[in-house]
């Protein structure tokens, strides 16, 4: 399961500080449903977002098509980057040549 999840996860940077997940949430969902969005809060500044999320689709298909989609994408003025957890080697020893 640990290898599927993986697949499903993406990391998003350089967000607008003022995005809601619900903002991010309505933008990704028009890939496919989205399991979960773990957004990074400022614990001074309520309401204001740390500048990156990640995100959990329910399938690869839908986790590759937005990260192909949205990577250099504009979002509220902001150019984003879309990629994959720095851990998924750690999760996937198939991806890894030290497995």
């Amino acid at each position: 399961a640990n290898i599927h999840r993986a697949q499903c996860r993406l990391y998003v940077g350089s967000l607008h500080y003022d995005l809601s997940e619900n903002d991010i949430r309505a933008v990704f969902s028009s890939f496919g449903p989205v399991k979960a969005i773990d957004m990074s809060k400022e614990p001074e500044r309520p309401g204001k977002s740390k500048g990156f999320c990640f995100i959990e689709f329910y399938t690869p298909e839908a986790t590759e098509a937005a990260l192909v989609t949205m990577n250099n994408f504009t979002l509220a003025g902001r150019t984003i980057k879309v990629g994959r957890p720095h851990n998924v080697s750690a999760e996937n020893p198939l991806g890894s040549m030290t497995a």
